[in-house]
């Protein structure tokens, strides 16, 4: 298998829920489409807001799918594992790690990409958002103070 050039953005690096990182990082990559992948994704609450925790599992997840543009550098890519806290050198200490996903997109094609997903369970009582899509409950709840759903 090649290593995609591909990445599944399903949260705060989604397209319109963005911050500086984000704005930045986004220079790096072309929209392609939005798809989905199998899992399911509970909402967090952190310093920087609510986020969503990607787990394998049962279940569609609704993301952006972004191509790197021939710029993406290796250090671009050390910066986003960093924000998504993932250590490829130690993946025990990674609250995230990377892994290759198959994406789903319509009429039924497929692409090979990138996604971030929680290393080990959620954490107790973390709430389901039981439509797989972040943007979408972030659209509903722009306070992120309303019960995920």
């Amino acid at each position: 298998m090649t290593t995609p050039r591909h990445f599944f953005f399903y949260g705060t690096l989604r397209r319109g829920l963005g911050n500086d990182f984000t704005r930045d990082i986004f220079s790096k990559f072309e929209f392609v489409e939005t798809g989905t992948v199998s899992g399911r994704l509970f909402l967090m609450r952190g310093a920087i807001g609510p986020y969503p925790m990607l787990v394998p599992g049962r279940g569609r997840v609704k993301g952006d799918l972004c191509r790197m543009l021939p710029g993406f550098s290796a250090c671009d890519l050390t910066r986003l594992d960093a924000y998504e806290d993932y250590y490829p050198d130690d993946p025990a200490r990674s609250r995230y790690l990377r892994e290759i996903v198959t994406v789903s997109l319509a009429p039924g094609r497929r692409v090979s990409a990138w996604r971030y997903v929680r290393n080990g369970k959620p954490p107790r009582g973390a709430p389901l958002i039981a439509s797989g899509d972040f943007a979408q409950w972030m659209h509903g709840h722009r306070d992120g103070s309303a019960r995920p759903g």
